[in-house]
């Protein structure tokens, strides 16, 4: 009898329910396993501005509190005293004295952060800090911080769970298990998951969303679930856009092409489906809505003016540290300009980095666009130096080796080395692709050091841009209005701190094309350093940061006051590039440009005008069409290309032409 039961284990620890819960287990094992040496190795308590305030607001919601915040920023004061002033009520209408009203964050999360924090034991006083020891060196984990990153690592395998059902939906199972595995081995998505932040709450409501439209979609196809399952699943779409846009407002966008998903898929009854997808994420989203305008007289409180932040007109933090925001000159082109710019910052910087693009054909990984080495003014030097954000240390540390080398260390700011000058001016395809001629602030596998205080040639360099060449004008005549500004402002800095202000001019002006000795490892010039750097030698950090602190208060105007006409005249001319780009004039009279035309796949061509880094790719039948061009009217050229070719040619394409100088007015 012994010899059965014995086989009956066996069997079942190979082939039966042991075998199954074996591997369950050991899964669930090995999951924790990583979590746990991940999170000793990585889990640096909340690293971000957002993550904190979120778990604060949670925390004032879990004590009773409401929605109230402890970090009040000035332009919250302000919105909240402007309403409460137009609303007639006079005491305390900023609400600075007792709890002043949260405007920052949307409410799902910190309201789950509230939950969290009513069920888990949070205990909210560091060991340690609070005993007085550890000193500032000290890492000490934070309890609360850990818990949160914990519940967030838990919506991480619920997502990877998610993804898992949705790959095995559309695809089948070797898909969905390949897509498990992905997601859950991506270290982006561990670092978010210990961040603090609501990503991976939002992804997986994201999931969720996919999988509501993936069963209307199917009971679109074929109906199971009776006359009123269709209208429970739209307004499911509708609470699943709805409570992702009060986790993240940017999220409620997706409701247009929830909407138009709807009207493409779902039939006859498309039209019910997507009034009732409306309604439901309207009735989310509503009581929040009313909620902030009672408060702010605003929908999204200081979120809502997050299209007007790090503009040149609130360039950096500048809009939320503003007790007395000017809103009634607003116009257009600080937005388009912002949009090109991130745009441009998507293209180059984020898509390259998903895999391999057209990026590494020109620059070498890990190097891009940085084999170039800029000039720093002393007011910027001086912002990194007094930057104490942990991102930014090998960058400053770069900085200060670079100070107590004394090597192109000016009153006037750092300047590039003459070697590096006299190379880059005189070797054939050099930038992007000499890994000696790097920036010395660039770190890591191809990070910036200095990004948030970089200077303007470094804001406006862009391998792409958004219209060609007519883009590109502008940027360069930005560059070249920044390149002014930061000259200007850093002779005005050193001149008010006690510099020869004829000196620094000179300084300024005079080539540096040609290396010193000391770049090449000889002795410095004690005298001549001596006497540009007078009373401030061996104080040059305090110089920079005397600088900075100069700079930091001027606006636009001020600015414009200090430095010369130059830089006045140079505004204009981007004010008026800027214009001419939201333009789509198309001249009246067309000419082929200069362009030069090679041949791509699939017997298209590939245009190479301005840049060639930004090829324009076309149909070898338009690539000979362009000569009909030849100056007549434009409306000619198009009739006439239309009954030769039988090619018909629209505005838009016509336009892109035009910005690309494939072709160019022909007066």
């Amino acid at each position: 009898m012994r010899i059965p039961f014995t086989q009956d284990i066996i069997h079942a620890i190979e082939v039966g329910m042991i075998h199954r819960y074996l591997r369950i287990g050991l899964s669930v094992l090995l999951v924790g396993l990583l979590m746990f040496l991940y999170d000793w190795r990585a889990f640096r308590n909340l690293a971000t501005q957002e993550a904190m305030d979120a778990a604060q607001v949670g925390r004032n919601l879990a004590q009773g509190k409401g929605f109230t915040t402890l970090c009040v920023r000035p332009l919250s004061i302000y919105l909240v005293k402007h309403h409460n002033e137009q609303r007639g009520i006079t005491t305390d209408p900023a609400q600075i004295k007792g709890r002043h009203p949260d405007l920052a964050n949307p409410p799902v999360y910190p309201l789950i952060l509230a939950g969290l924090i009513k069920v888990l034991p949070f205990h909210f006083p560091i060991p340690g800090i609070a005993a007085g020891i550890g000193g500032p060196a000290a890492f000490v984990r934070s309890q609360p911080d850990f818990l949160i990153a914990l519940f967030n690592q838990v919506l991480l395998l619920g997502l990877v769970v998610a993804v898992f059902f949705v790959a095995r939906r559309l695809f089948d199972t070797p898909v969905a298990w390949v897509s498990a595995l992905v997601l859950f081995c991506s270290e982006l998505f561990w670092r978010f998951s210990v961040s603090g932040l609501s990503t991976m709450l939002l992804l997986l409501i994201f999931v969720g969303l996919v999988w509501v439209l993936m069963l209307l979609e199917a009971e679109t196809r074929e109906p199971k679930g009776g006359p009123y399952r269709m209208l429970l699943l739209a307004a499911a779409a509708g609470l699943a856009v709805g409570f992702g846009g009060l986790t993240r407002y940017a999220f409620g966008w997706l409701i247009l092409p929830v909407i138009f998903f709807i009207a493409l898929c779902c039939g006859p009854r498309r039209g019910i489906l997507a009034v009732v997808t409306l309604a439901t994420f309207a009735a989310v989203l509503t009581p929040w809505i009313a909620r902030n305008f009672a408060i702010s007289g605003t929908p999204f409180g200081t979120a809502g003016f997050a299209a007007l932040e790090t503009t040149f007109l609130y360039p950096e933090y500048r809009l939320q540290r503003s007790l007395e925001p000017e809103f009634s000159h607003i116009i257009l082109v600080p937005f388009w300009i912002k949009l090109m710019g991130n745009l441009r910052a998507i293209v180059q910087s984020d898509l390259p980095r998903l895999g391999g693009t057209w990026v590494s054909a020109f620059f070498l990984p890990g190097l891009k666009c940085c084999a170039y080495q800029p000039t720093i003014p002393n007011f910027l030097a001086g912002r990194i130096l007094a930057d104490a954000d942990p991102g930014l240390a090998r960058g400053r540390a770069a900085l200060e080796e670079q100070i107590e080398r004394r090597v192109n260390v000016l009153p006037i700011g750092i300047r590039s080395s003459g070697v590096f000058q006299l190379l880059y001016s005189h070797t054939p395809n050099v930038f992007g692709r000499a890994p000696d001629l790097r920036c010395p602030y660039l770190v890591g596998d191809g990070d910036c050091g200095i990004w948030r205080h970089r200077p303007g040639v470094c804001c406006t360099w862009f391998c792409k841009y958004v219209r060609g060449e007519t883009g590109r004008s502008v940027w360069k005549l930005v560059d070249k209005l920044l390149r002014a500004v930061e000259l200007d402002l850093a002779i005005w800095c050193a001149a008010e701190l006690g510099a020869d202000p004829a000196a620094m001019a000179g300084l300024a002006t005079e080539p540096h094309d040609r290396p010193d000795v000391a770049e090449l490892g000889g002795p410095i010039n004690s005298a001549r350093y001596r006497e540009l750097w007078g009373e401030w030698e061996g104080r040059e950090k305090e110089l920079y940061l005397g600088a900075a602190k100069l700079v930091d208060p001027l606006g636009w105007d001020r600015v414009l006051a200090i430095c010369g006409p130059t830089v006045r005249v140079l505004a204009q001319e981007a004010r008026d590039a800027a214009r001419r780009l939201a333009s789509n004039e198309i001249p009246a009279r067309l000419k082929v440009g200069s362009y030069g035309l090679t041949q791509g796949a699939d017997g298209e061509i590939l245009a190479t005008s301005y840049s060639s880094y930004d090829p324009l790719t076309m149909p070898e039948r338009l690539a000979d069409a362009l000569r009909t061009f030849d100056g007549r009217p434009t409306e000619d050229a198009l009739v006439a290309i239309l009954a030769e070719r039988n090619l018909s040619l629209d505005l838009s394409l016509l336009r892109r032409l035009v910005d690309f100088g494939i072709l160019k007015d022909a007066g």
